[in-house]
C-alpha cells in the first residue's frame, strides 16, 4: 500500500465491486466475468490505465512543486544578498 499505483488499483477494484473468488482466484470479478468478458476487459483496462496515469500526474506535480520551492529558495537567497550589500 506504500506505492501509489498499488493503492489506486486496490481502491479502484473495491469501488467497482470486484472481488477474488474461491472458484477462480486468478480473476477479479463482480460475478459477471464469464457472461460479459468484453465489459470485464474494458473495466480492467480502465482501472489499470487510470492508476498509471494518476501516478504520472503525481510525479509531474511533484517535480513542479520542487522546481517552485527551489525558485523560492533562490529568490530568498538573492534578497538576503541584497540586504547585506545595503549594510
Amino acid at each position: 500500500m506504500d506505492l501509489y499505483e498499488v493503492r489506486c488499483f486496490l481502491q479502484s477494484v473495491q469501488n467497482n465491486g470486484l472481488r477474488w473468488t474461491i472458484y477462480n482466484s486468478n480473476v477479479l470479478s463482480d460475478g459477471t466475468y464469464s457472461s460479459n468478458t468484453y465489459g470485464y476487459d474494458a473495466l480492467k483496462t480502465d482501472i489499470q490505465t487510470k492508476c498509471q496515469g494518476e501516478s504520472f500526474k503525481r510525479q509531474f506535480l511533484g517535480a513542479i512543486r520542487r522546481m517552485y520551492e527551489e525558485e523560492q529558495e533562490s529568490e530568498e537567497g538573492n534578497n538576503n544578498s541584497d540586504d547585506e550589500k545595503k549594510k
